[in-house]
C-alpha cells in the first residue's frame, strides 16, 4: 500500500516537472534517479554532485572479500565496490535520454571522475573534460542547447 501511494507521488510530481522550470534534487540510488521515467525530455540536465561510493558497512566488506577472493585485489576492489558507484551514476544520468529524440547535459561535480580508474568506467559519450570554472560550463551548455544537431549528452565537470 505505501509503495503504491509513493509511486502515485512520484508520478504526480513528475507532471509538475513538465509544467515548470527549476531544479530536482535527487538521490542518486533513489525513485527520483532511478524509478521513474521523465518522457517528453523534460529534463534538460542532470548535475551530479561526487562519487555515490557506498560508505564501507559489514555488507559492502563482505561483497569485496568475495570478489578479492576471487579475482584477487584489484579487480575485486573494481567489482565490489567502483563499478556499483559508476552503474549509479549512469543510471541517474540515463532520466535525461529516454529516446533518440531527447537532448541533455550532463554536469559530473568531482575531478576524480577524470581519474582513469573511474573515467573508462563511464560510456564513451560520457567521458568527461575537465571544464576551467563555472563561465566555461555556462558557455558550454549554451553552446550545446544552441546546435541543432549533435551528441545527446555532454559530459563535464567542474
Amino acid at each position: 500500500m505505501e509503495e503504491c501511494r509513493c509511486a502515485r507521488n512520484i508520478a504526480g510530481f513528475a507532471g509538475h516537472i513538465q509544467c515548470s522550470e527549476g531544479a530536482v534534487p535527487a538521490v542518486q540510488g533513489g525513485g527520483l534517479s532511478e524509478g521513474i521515467d521523465y518522457e517528453g525530455n523534460i529534463l534538460s540536465a542532470i548535475a551530479i554532485v561526487g562519487l555515490p561510493l557506498a560508505p564501507p558497512n559489514l555488507e559492502l566488506r563482505a561483497l569485496m572479500w568475495h570478489f578479492v577472493s576471487k579475482f584477487g585485489e584489484k579487480r575485486g576492489n573494481l567489482y565490489g565496490y567502483t563499478t556499483p558507484a559508476l552503474n549509479k551514476v549512469v543510471q541517474s544520468t540515463g532520466r535525461l535520454i529516454r529516446s533518440e529524440k531527447d537532448r541533455g547535459v550532463v554536469v559530473l561535480m568531482d575531478e576524480r571522475f577524470a581519474q582513469a580508474r573511474y573515467a573508462t568506467l563511464l560510456p564513451p559519450e560520457m567521458r568527461p573534460k575537465i571544464l576551467g570554472g563555472r563561465e566555461e560550463l555556462i558557455e558550454k551548455v549554451k553552446m550545446f542547447f544552441d546546435m541543432k544537431k549533435g551528441a545527446a549528452v555532454s559530459a563535464t565537470i567542474l
